[in-house]
């Protein structure tokens, strides 16, 4: 059991509130309400080459999320998920919830999923934050050219469906990671009273009555 009934500052109360705020938003996106569906497989033949196929979601629908996102992933913003995630680090000296937080950071990151497969093209790994980058700097996030350059040179050599398979997938994490820390700052506010994880269970402290 964890006590997580802290003194934070006003600035600190407004971070992991404006956090959990960008986190219902995005609960409310289409995408994050059925499910992202996104699968991909390759095939491999004797001497007839290699195929993709892949299901992935509406643009339209990864589109809006990505919008619903930028607060969460976009690392200069003031609650992002990386900022929120090592303030709760540091003011939360608990091993078990430093387990939850060091654990989603793999998962946001892509560790976890590196750590199943590596995706290589030209020495360049797919599965990986340098290259979600390029993605949405690309076309999504911004209209960078170089980006832009990169991005087309990569399709050019590897099926779009492909690396948009891939890059989705990675939102999939993200999401996820980001979920696992919402579920422990909606403790610290008193939304929730406890939170799960695969190994640890942390139990919040009811907010006292003024």
């Amino acid at each position: 059991m964890t006590r997580l009934a802290l003194v934070w500052s006003e600035a600190e109360w407004r971070q992991i509130n404006q956090y959990l705020e960008s986190v219902d938003e995005i609960a409310k996106t289409p995408i994050m309400k059925a499910g992202f569906g996104v699968h991909m497989e390759v095939s491999l033949g004797s001497g007839t080459g290699h195929g993709i196929t892949t299901r992935l979601p509406a643009m339209d629908d990864v589109r809006l999320l990505l919008h619903k996102l930028r607060p969460l992933i976009l690392q200069q913003e003031p609650a992002s998920f990386l900022r929120t995630r090592k303030l709760l680090k540091e003011r939360l000296a608990n091993e078990s919830v430093r387990a939850i937080l060091d654990a989603s950071l793999k998962l946001y990151d892509g560790r976890v999923s590196r750590s199943v497969v590596k995706i290589e093209l030209n020495r360049k790994l797919l599965n990986s934050e340098e290259f979600l980058d390029s993605w949405l700097n690309a076309h999504e996030y911004h209209r960078d050219a170089d980006k832009q350059k990169e991005i087309a040179e990569l399709d050019a050599a590897y099926p779009a469906e492909g690396s948009r398979a891939i890059w989705i997938s990675m939102l999939v994490d993200k999401c996820k990671a980001i979920l696992n820390v919402a579920g422990l700052v909606a403790c610290i506010i008193g939304r929730q009273t406890e939170i799960s994880d695969e190994v640890v269970r942390v139990r919040a402290v009811p907010k006292a009555a003024d």
